[in-house]
């Protein structure tokens, strides 16, 4: 690992059921793939080098795409701090109500299906049925996919624009 000024060193441990099929997967990148440097994959971690900060879009895209949840410790240079953290939630282990209402929202195919999810959560949020934990997860799950059918909506716009506009 280098120590390059200016580089954030960034370490990363993957939990899922997918975990060794991303570790292979950033173990046959070379070694300087941007925004990775340094890659190296060793004691069932990622350990790569990057400018400034890490890549947390880059590598959030990349767990989403094999399933797995990260948590990265990572160190900012000319930071007295010493290390931060950052977690994603893909995958955090939750109660078996919580992982099915988990599945609901996952599912939903439009914003009227997933609004019809929140109002399930909404019950178990009033019959203090879920932790906060989970809660967290789930509101954050609810959120994201609102904005996945938010920005599809925005490019089926542009699309149908482009369409009429020729």
């Amino acid at each position: 690992m280098s120590s390059l000024t200016g580089h954030c060193m960034n370490t990363v441990v993957f939990a899922g059921d997918n975990e060794q099929a991303i570790l292979d997967h950033f173990n046959k990148m070379e070694e300087h793939t941007p925004p990775f440097l340094s890659i190296m994959v060793y004691d069932n971690a990622l350990h790569f080098d990057s400018r400034w900060i890490p890549p947390i879009r880059s590598l959030s895209e990349i767990a989403e795409q094999f399933d797995v949840s990260y948590k990265i410790d990572f160190r900012v240079p000319y930071e007295d701090r010493g290390t931060y953290t950052y977690t994603c939630l893909q995958q955090q282990p939750l109660s078996p109500q919580a992982d099915l209402l988990r599945a609901f929202i996952n599912a939903a195919e439009n914003p009227e299906q997933l609004a019809e999810k929140e109002t399930y959560l909404t019950r178990h949020i009033l019959a203090q049925s879920l932790d906060l934990h989970e809660l967290e997860v789930l509101s954050y799950l609810t959120g994201k996919k609102y904005n996945e059918f938010r920005i599809n909506g925005i490019k089926n716009d542009q699309d149908d624009n482009r369409k009429i506009g020729r």
